[in-house]
């Protein structure tokens, strides 16, 4: 999941036709509900090509992506324009409370991961914009990679946040929902590796699969994962709890209701210690 999937319902048309800068735009800027305003997105995978393919995904890889290969001196210029347009009134008064890597991919694939980190946080604050948070989001596949612990250490004394993504309590449900190669431990025993460095975001994401929500033993096993991780030194500050918003990438997949959501949250909220952030 993106910022893209996240913005305020009642600006979706207009603020997302405007968040894009022409075919191949590597920067969208949305209105959103986790950072409580304007976040500007940085998408390192305009191929659209992703190691996950969670069923629930709402990036359409039917059309291939503008640009093939992610250009960090593009993503530059492009970053400096959108900056200087939203100080210049494009977005009106909204002030930008975060920058955001992610898009339509793993952030956590770059080779040079490091590198964009630091640009990005350079012009950032180049703008004057220090006080926004920077934000990696990931799907952990890649926090082992030596060039995204540098990347992720220069953040940390940035003003940056890590949100890692965690759908599944279970082996089978990771693997129905995920639909990856990557295996489950691997997520798992990164985002723990990753947490005993620095407080982290979960984001997850629930829904109904062929008309059913998880069950909960399938949320309590989730939990369990999630005290696994505090108990053995992992720092969590919130659970980002959500639901699909738009087209999902298998029409069989469906938004929870604010009733399940309500009862996901309950059971998730009587079974770990962690906050937990409803986003309906």
């Amino acid at each position: 999941m993106d910022e893209r999937d996240d913005r305020q319902p009642e600006l979706t048309t207009t603020l997302h036709d405007r968040s894009y800068y022409g075919e191949g735009s590597l920067i969208y800027p949305v209105l959103s509900r986790r950072v409580s305003g304007l976040s500007v997105g940085i998408n390192t995978s305009p191929s659209k090509i992703c190691n996950f393919g969670c069923i629930y995904c709402e990036v359409d890889r039917t059309v291939e992506g503008g640009i093939m290969k992610f250009n960090a001196d593009l993503a530059d210029t492009q970053l400096r324009k959108v900056l200087t347009d939203i100080k210049g009134g494009s977005m009106g008064d909204q002030p930008i409370k975060a920058i955001t890597l992610s898009g339509d991919g793993e952030p956590s694939s770059l080779l040079n991961f490091e590198e964009v980190v630091k640009r990005a946080i350079a012009i950032r604050d180049e703008f004057g914009l220090s006080d926004a948070k920077f934000v990696v989001i990931s799907n952990a596949s890649g926090l082992h990679r030596d060039t995204v612990k540098k990347g992720l250490r220069f953040m940390d004394e940035h003003n940056g946040e890590l949100w890692a993504k965690l759908d599944a309590g279970t082996e089978d449900y990771y693997k129905r929902i995920a639909q990856t190669r990557v295996p489950f431990n691997k997520v798992l025993t990164n985002i723990l590796t990753t947490a005993k460095e620095r407080p982290i975001k979960i984001q997850s994401c629930f829904m109904n699969v062929h008309g059913e929500m998880p069950g909960e033993d399938e949320l309590k096993a989730y939990a369990d994962r999630v005290n696994h991780i505090i108990e053995n030194g992992g720092q969590i500050s919130a659970i980002q709890l959500y639901t699909v918003s738009r087209p999902p990438a298998e029409s069989y997949v469906t938004a929870l209701t604010e009733t399940q959501m309500d009862k996901v949250a309950q059971v998730l909220q009587g079974s770990t210690f962690v906050p937990i952030e409803v986003y309906k």
